[in-house]
């Protein structure tokens, strides 16, 4: 199988705009740096892997802890506080 190349700008523009998004008082402009970061991702073919679970990808609300967060034994349901959408992130098995 062929390796995959990685885009080194574009993941450095996604990350830069990720941390703007979560430093942001302003849920607004939080909104457009996670869109943003997404638009750079899909123009350049790059995947965002793990940083999908950092936004709402129905609204693209920036999750911080204030969203609600139920734990059960296979994984997390994270409620979005802006849309009320619904992301379960799995845990990982050892």
């Amino acid at each position: 199988m062929r390796e995959r190349k990685v885009n080194k700008k574009a993941l450095e523009a996604i990350d830069y705009l990720l941390s703007l998004a979560k430093k942001e008082r302003d849920k607004d402009l939080a909104r457009f740096y996670v869109e943003k970061a997404v638009r750079v991702g899909k123009r350049t073919n790059t995947r965002l892997g793990e940083r999908k679970k950092l936004f709402c990808k129905h609204c693209f609300h920036y999750l911080n802890k204030k969203d609600k967060r139920e734990k059960f034994p296979k994984y997390v349901l994270i409620t979005c506080s802006e849309c009320g959408e619904k992301k379960k992130i799995f845990k990982k098995e050892k």
